[in-house]
């Protein structure tokens, strides 16, 4: 059983690392929104009647748009994917942490 200087190691550490994910958690939220503004951009693009010919030529402002929508939610998934990670985490860490201060907390009553 850990001692009370373990613990609040043990606390201290979680609490930096719940820190860190919570920064790295916040990085990858305002990169999703800077990609679900492209997305947006790409949807909001009007392609002129003359440019729907030859839509599968690599110059064409439709393959262009096409690919550029596939490359942002290629860019959105990579970004929920590290949000999934980041929570799960937080999760995990922070219940670990509220563990060991349920047991700091019981060695300080005794």
């Amino acid at each position: 059983m850990p001692n009370y200087q373990q613990l609040a190691a043990h606390i201290d550490k979680l609490n930096r690392d719940i820190e860190h994910h919570q920064h790295s958690r916040n990085s990858w939220l305002a990169k999703r929104q800077t990609v679900l503004g492209h997305l947006q951009h790409c949807s909001n693009v009007r392609v002129p009647q003359n440019n729907l010919s030859g839509n599968n030529h690599p110059s064409s402002l439709l393959t262009r748009l096409r690919d550029e929508k596939t490359m942002w939610q290629n860019r959105l998934n990579v970004a929920n994917n590290h949000l999934q990670d980041h929570d799960e985490i937080l999760r995990r860490d922070r219940s670990a942490r509220d563990n060991a201060q349920r047991q700091l907390n019981g060695k300080v009553g005794n």
